[in-house]
């Protein structure tokens, strides 16, 4: 299972404080490989042949840097020396970041470089990859400092995962640079970078059909039934427990060109899935998984983050208002999309009456 961030205080213990030259900003650990420890940090606060100097627990250290990525405006350094005691680096995440989820950090601005501060806020807007730093904040201590300059090379820290490199400050906002968007450079130094896969086919569950014959026959008798009912707004496939009804879920291909599977939904995983049955199992989960699914066909991006809690009718209309606009969308390509919906036996009786109104406007709006 992935490792998270569950308090405050390991942000700050993983995040030093960096001079180099004239400049002071902010480094983090993201990597230890034997005795090796690998940290990342703005690439602006490192002028050209100034030695790199880290403080940490009040003792000078030195690093050196394996590598600038000057069009990410992020650098990666490595301790010249083993320290006393090993750090923990802070675990990295793959995500797309959605509009106005809530982001913390620990860093040393300038005018505070001696202690350090926790600083949080929310994601304002997010930009193409091709820019610099493709995540703009907003910072809710923002009027408690004249210059956040140092703050550069701090974590970006979302649900427990560092997804950005804080790297830069304008007028009114602080921009940041997505790992998504440097994964493959940190792979490439052995820095480990967990992928947010969202909603797709569970790792278990692929693994498991990687070794699996697919029963042809049963698939072929499936894309028959939905060739010969297309008019139908719902197709059931039951049987006793054991009999692979998962295993069709996620092998299941649609033969005509104009049927897509537009994603697939697993309430049932095994016990090593990073979030397990009782979570899936929910009303709020299976609605969360619908408005992706929306949001990322219809807009290219994950649903922004509600600033304020829905009552469940609210979230039920705005669902709706969705899936129609996601009906319109495969209307237009002369499409025909289904969402595969897999274990909702195993839902419990008190649950499955939230479950569904959303059934059932899927089922409504995706055969129209």
């Amino acid at each position: 299972m992935n490792q998270k961030i569950l308090n405050p205080k390991q942000i700050e213990v993983a995040t030093v404080q960096v001079i180099c030259g004239d400049k002071s900003g902010t480094a983090f650990f993201v990597a230890t490989e034997g005795d090796k420890q690998i940290l990342l940090t703005s690439e602006h606060n490192l002028p050209e042949g100034q030695p790199v100097k880290l403080y940490l627990n009040d003792k000078e250290v030195e690093a050196e840097i394996l590598e600038r990525l000057s069009d990410r405006d992020v650098a990666i350094l490595e301790l010249k020396n083993r320290p006393a005691a090993i750090i923990s680096p802070l675990p990295l995440k793959k995500i797309e970041i959605p509009y106005n989820e809530n982001w913390e950090t620990y860093g040393f601005p300038t005018q505070r470089v001696n202690s350090g501060g926790r600083y949080t806020g929310n994601v304002s807007r997010t930009n193409s990859d091709s820019t610099k730093w493709d995540v703009d904040l907003e910072c809710e201590q923002y009027n408690n400092l004249d210059q956040f300059d140092g703050l550069s090379g701090s974590p970006l820290v979302m649900n427990g995962h560092v997804v950005g490199v804080i790297g830069y400050d304008t007028v009114g906002t602080l921009g940041a640079t997505s790992i998504s968007s440097i994964a493959e450079i940190l792979n490439k130094h052995h820095i480990m970078v967990t992928i947010d896969k969202g909603h797709a086919i569970p790792d278990s569950i692929e693994s498991d059909i990687s070794d699996t014959t697919p029963n042809e026959e049963v698939l072929q008798k499936i894309n028959d039934v939905v060739a010969a009912q297309i008019d139908g707004s719902y197709f059931l496939v039951s049987g006793s427990p054991g009999s692979g009804k998962t295993t069709i879920a996620a092998q299941l291909e649609l033969e005509a060109g104009n049927h897509i599977i537009s994603d697939r939904f697993f309430v049932k995983v095994p016990e090593s899935e990073e979030i397990p049955t009782q979570i899936r199992a929910t009303p709020d989960f299976f609605m969360k998984w619908v408005e992706e699914v929306c949001h990322r066909t219809l807009y290219n991006s994950p649903p922004p983050k509600p600033k304020a809690e829905k009552s469940l009718n609210d979230r039920i209309i705005d669902i709706h208002q969705a899936i129609q606009q996601l009906s319109l969308h495969y209307q237009q390509q002369e499409k025909i999309a289904f969402l595969i919906i897999d274990g909702l036996d195993d839902v419990s009786e008190s649950k499955i009456e939230a479950f569904s109104p959303c059934c059932l406007l899927i089922c409504l709006q995706m055969s129209r």
